[in-house]
């Protein structure tokens, strides 16, 4: 489950009855995150599902990442990074390591200087930071609900041609993504077919022998390799290994490159 079914249960639990509550949690199950959204705005109104959403990724509830996977991406990207996170958990990881983003950049509407930042960060690999579900301190940037991902992703927009564009030329590693069917996948999906160049993902291998197959298939239509851990892994730990191998496998590239 991504970070905002996380935040529409938590915030269906504390606000309604058990009925609502249950209606979420099928919507989550179905993977129909952006109606799920929905319904809680609808049910709670902008002022509050708004102000639940801010508390929910507030700089202020940023924990220690000392220990966590995340900690460890400074090490092993120093050009533009992508997330769909709303919160400021990257900011602080890379500031913390002394590299600091040269950008960060969010898409509020079709006139921002979006387009500008994403197509001189993918040409130049820059060392930028594009939120493209938006940023928790600008709630008019923030895309959660089925209504704003209909707005974001509509064929022509500025965002979603930038999108295509960063899709096309780069290959990327998803950390931390389910890489089920949401919109950002979709479009990945589709465009990758056009470019033919492979990704990678940490994923979970099935413990049956023939889940992992399809889910090998699925991920390979999608054209990305999976870097499979253990299903028993919970608590995700085979990933901080395995990046801080690719870490000194980055370092020794760099040094040898001198």
């Amino acid at each position: 489950m991504n970070c905002g079914g996380i935040f529409l249960i938590d915030v269906s639990k504390k606000s309604f009855d058990s009925e609502f509550p249950k209606k979420i949690w099928k919507r989550i199950e179905a993977g129909e995150y952006e109606c799920a959204a929905s319904d809680v705005l609808e049910e709670l109104g902008e002022g509050e599902f708004y102000s639940a959403l801010t508390d929910a990724f507030s700089k202020e509830k940023i924990k220690t990442v000392k220990n966590m996977a995340v900690n460890l991406l400074p090490d092993i990207f120093h050009g533009f990074v992508i997330t769909t996170n709303y919160d400021r958990i990257l900011e602080k990881v890379y500031r913390d390591n002394n590299n600091s983003f040269e950008e960060v950049s969010y898409h509020i509407d079709e006139s921002d200087r979006m387009n500008e930042l994403w197509t001189r960060g993918n040409a130049e690999n820059r060392h930028y930071l594009f939120k493209i579900h938006g940023d928790i301190e600008t709630e008019r940037s923030l895309v959660l609900t089925e209504e704003k991902y209909k707005e974001k992703y509509a064929p022509g927009t500025i965002f979603r041609i930038a999108l295509e564009t960063i899709f096309r030329n780069k290959s990327f590693l998803f950390l931390g993504c389910s890489l089920k069917g949401d919109r950002t996948i979709q479009l990945y999906k589709e465009i990758k077919k056009e470019s033919k160049l492979y990704g990678y993902a940490f994923v979970q291998k099935p413990t049956d022998e023939k889940e992992a197959q399809k889910r090998a298939r699925e991920l390979s239509n999608m054209l990305i390799h999976p870097i499979w851990y253990p299903k028993t892994d919970v608590k995700h730990e085979s990933v901080k290994v395995l990046l801080r191998y690719i870490g000194k496998q980055v370092n020794q590239v760099k040094k040898n490159s001198k």
